[in-house]
């Protein structure tokens, strides 16, 4: 838990810590066998600030020191920042204060870097789902207009069906009609003729 630039609460402050040295060590072995340098960089800033809390301060420097240098050559700007943040706990423990102040504009000027990049890309992320949201919509737009389009083509296709039925429907029954009409007026000639 991290309290103020400098002042941490943490389970080293309670145990001992040649323990710890020996777990972090045991970890930084481990790390290795799985190549992970982050991993290796974060053991070596808590590795170093057990040695600032029993006055080791040069054991403190080299881990910082090798920290430093694994944590650049990976970019590792989160493991930079906390190095840098070691190095300013380490030189002003020593009263070394011309370090501490180079190294705690470092820690600051990397802090707003990180701050900035992770809101622009918090800001990248919300402008993806703003323009995923308005694609959704346009979709859903396209998906109504395109039900509305079918729709219409099927009311369109009934009318003209119902209307062809009511066509053949006229014409047949003028058939008929025009028929019996024109059977009617051969029965009337004829009995007109036998009379």
């Amino acid at each position: 838990v991290r309290d103020t630039l400098g002042q941490r609460s943490t389970i080293m402050d309670f145990a001992n810590r040649d323990d710890w040295l020996e777990f972090f060590y045991k970890s930084i072995e481990i790390k290795e066998l799985l190549m992970n340098k982050s991993g290796i960089a974060t053991s070596l800033n808590n590795i170093g600030k057990i040695y600032i809390s029993t006055k080791k301060y040069n054991l403190a420097e080299d881990c910082f020191i090798k920290s430093l240098k694994i944590s650049t050559e990976i970019n590792s700007m989160d493991n930079i920042r906390d190095s840098y943040e070691n190095f300013y706990i380490l030189y002003k423990t020593t009263k070394n204060y011309d370090f501490a102040l180079d190294f705690l504009e470092k820690y600051h000027l990397l802090t707003d870097s990180i701050m900035k990049v992770n809101y622009d890309n918090h800001l990248n992320e919300l402008q993806i789902l703003y323009e995923v949201a308005e694609d959704a919509k346009t979709i859903e737009k396209l998906n109504l207009e395109n039900q509305k389009q079918k729709y219409q083509n099927i009311k369109q296709r009934l009318v003209i069906l119902v209307t062809g039925i009511g066509l053949m429907f006229i014409i047949i029954v003028s058939v008929i009609i025009y028929r019996a009409y024109k059977s009617k007026a051969r029965i009337n000639q004829d009995l007109s003729d036998l009379r």
